[in-house]
């Protein structure tokens, strides 16, 4: 279960970079 959660942490840390990634390539 322990586990898992982290997983969950880190996907939803990846989804957040890539967004900001993005918005940062958009006002670019």
């Amino acid at each position: 279960m322990c586990h898992g959660g982290s997983m969950s942490t880190t996907s939803g840390h990846i989804l957040f970079s890539q967004l900001r990634v993005s918005l940062i390539s958009a006002t670019f």
